[in-house]
């Protein structure tokens, strides 16, 4: 757990006393120019704030100079970067478009994929230590050379690895590469199936993004199509039916004629369901409000967030932490400044970004966003056309409670990319999704950021992964960092896949009834009740890889007995001290039998296990002493 600072202010006070956001690129380490109009138009270069060395805060990459090509940062925890890419083994890529982040190998770490301008896209995987490795050719993705904008990576089957769409603008420079689906085969290799799934659209897309949007724990597929106004195409949502796919675009109420760009999912309403806003040329974006089916109603105007310029990236975020979701748009020169939307009720919004520093009018295009410097609000990057890359940093006053939390995936998976989190705290209910691939051409960090208002504890918080499993945690606090694991990863402190007495040695730890979890203690939360207490040892015991003894014989396991302090163990055996006085109880239950007699004799002439009489090997004097204690 990672605390902040006593909150500044009472929420009203802290908000009106707010400075907002400042501009630190250059000053916490990131100077990288994107390309200008005189280079050819990507309409943007994409940008991910993401974790690349696995140490708990975001890193940066950048892919559009058409001088400097792809460039990755680290972050030193605190929101300042330093430049890591001479040493990365990134090959020089110029066109760079469009950058998402998923561990498509599953080896615990994120891997990058590149889309270009009518260029072949590369697969960048991460060998660790901000070292990578061009992966394309071996991974079957060679010559992917359309128009390539926003890019996902989901697993639309279920099977446990990351499959990867990749929009592309159709038409563009003569390219007829429509949309792909790469299939995930497990081996490290891919497979197109956009085709046989129906979902290989030749529109002008610009953004592909996995959403579950159905919450039935599999990741359905939204399409931002460009040039829509002139009828020829529209925003396409696909159905996942268990691993193929349905266009619900009409039945769902989610045609409207748009020039899309960019995507933002997020609960905009608060009804627990997730809502999708698209970006458009100045007649107006659009924002749809899920209802259950799912069916969408149009409701832009009435939250007054049409916001009529020509946009592009977009995103919904808890910028003041008062537990509902705000929004922002990124717009072009000429169109006026960027928005953000303050989410109060009743609609419609106020937009504010001129109060919090965010007014400033230029081409921008492509964002991310992460809490870079782990303070508990979220700060902005963004990318502006021929210009430097611009971090907002957040420094108003806390005027809220936050949570960043880390959910883990299941195996094989390391990132729960596709679960869905809902949330309670007093009485305000709240949703979220993980993603990769979003906004427009970029990514977020991966970590779930909640704001809670007041609240300083979470009543509920139920966490779907893909495919079904689900956990529910009760009296959360606020005001920091969690990791949160599936099922199927509790108790294994070490993460060897085994139960066994080093993970229950960090158990006892871990062990504090009644008294919150520390920091690296939710693996052993089996209860998820937010502490370490004697139910969860219980179930520790029962998911022993080796079945849990009871040497005594009195209906209790003995780790429960030690966890208790009703037994000692003062070797650190696993096993009460006052059992360990027979040493013919070879296999420690708790007495001599069958299976001590199976091990001795399995070790016949051998020294260590069943050696007795300690005579440095066994033989018939050691088999007489054990006859003797079954006998006893």
């Amino acid at each position: 757990m990672i605390s902040t600072p006593v909150l500044a202010a009472a929420l009203g006070a802290a908000c009106a006393a707010a400075p907002g956001y400042v501009e630190e690129a250059q000053s916490r380490g990131i100077d990288y120019l994107t390309a200008g109009l005189s280079v050819i138009n990507t309409f943007g270069v994409g940008v991910g704030l993401v974790d690349l060395d696995n140490d708990g805060d975001p890193d940066l990459v950048a892919v559009g100079s058409p001088l400097l090509g792809v460039h990755v940062w680290e972050n030193d925890g605190t929101g300042v970067f330093t430049d890591r890419t001479a040493a990365s083994g990134i090959p020089f890529l110029d066109a760079g478009s469009g950058v998402v982040a998923g561990d498509y190998d599953n080896d615990g770490d994120l891997d990058l994929y590149i889309s270009r301008w009518v260029k072949d896209d590369v697969l960048l995987r991460n060998d660790g230590a901000f070292v990578f490795a061009d992966a394309t050719a071996a991974a079957g993705l060679a010559g992917n050379n359309g128009a390539g904008a926003g890019c996902a990576f989901g697993d639309y089957d279920n099977d446990g690895w990351l499959d990867l769409f990749v929009a592309n603008r159709t038409l563009t420079l003569g390219s007829s590469v429509p949309n792909q689906l790469f299939h995930n085969l497990g081996d490290g290799t891919f497979v197109d199936m956009a085709s046989a799934l129906g979902v290989d659209d030749g529109s002008p897309s610009f953004q592909g993004t996995f959403v579950d949007i159905d919450l039935d724990t599999d990741v359905d597929l939204y399409v931002s199509n460009d040039k829509g106004s002139a009828g020829f195409w529209h925003n396409y949502l696909f159905r996942n039916d268990g691993g193929t796919f349905t266009d619900i675009t009409a039945e769902s109420n989610a045609t409207v004629p748009l020039d899309s760009m960019g995507i933002a999912v997020g609960d905009f309403d608060g009804n627990g369901l997730p809502d999708i806003y698209c970006t458009n040329v100045p007649v107006g974006n659009a924002l749809f409000l899920a209802e259950e089916g799912p069916v969408f109603s149009q409701a832009a105007a009435e939250a007054g967030v049409e916001s009529f310029a020509f946009g592009w990236g977009t995103a919904f975020l808890d910028h003041d932490l008062d537990a509902d979701l705000d929004l922002l748009v990124c717009n072009t020169l000429g169109d006026g400044p960027n928005r953000l939307y303050r989410n109060d009720s009743p609609w419609p919004c106020d937009d504010i970004a001129s109060e919090v520093g965010l007014g400033t009018e230029d081409a921008y295009y492509c964002l991310a966003i992460a809490d870079i410097d782990r303070d508990g609000d979220l700060d902005l990057l963004m990318q502006r056309l021929g210009g430097t890359l611009q971090l907002f940093v957040n420094q108003s006053p806390l005027p809220g409670h936050w949570s960043r939390l880390n959910v883990v995936g299941e195996p094989p998976q390391h990132f729960a990319v596709g679960a869905t989190i809902h949330a309670v705290a007093n009485g305000v209910a709240q949703f979220r999704q993980i993603i990769c691939g979003n906004n427009y051409k970029s990514q977020n960090e991966l970590a779930v950021h909640f704001g809670w208002g007041a609240a300083d504890v979470v009543d509920e918080l139920t966490v779907a992964w893909p495919g079904g499993s689900e956990r529910t945690f009760a009296n959360m606090p606020t005001n920091a960092e969690w990791t949160l694991w599936p099922d199927a990863r509790l108790g294994d402190a070490n993460q060897d896949g085994v139960l066994d007495l080093t993970d229950f040695q960090a158990m006892l730890d871990c062990l504090a009834p009644g008294s919150t979890l520390a920091e690296g203690c939710e693996v052993m939360d089996f209860d998820g009740d937010w502490d370490v207490d004697l139910d969860d040892v219980a179930l520790f015991a029962k998911r022993l890889s080796d079945p849990p003894a009871d040497c005594d014989g009195d209906g209790v396991p003995d780790l429960v007995e030690i966890a208790s302090g009703s037994q000692s163990d003062a070797d650190a055996d696993g096993q009460p001290d006052e059992c360990g006085t027979q040493p013919a109880d070879l296999d420690r239950d708790g007495d001599v039998d069958g299976a001590d007699l199976g091990l001795l004799l399995g070790n016949w002439g051998q020294p260590g296990v069943g050696d007795l009489d300690e005579s440095g090997s066994v033989d018939g004097a050691d088999l007489g002493l054990l006859l003797a204690a079954w006998q006893n």
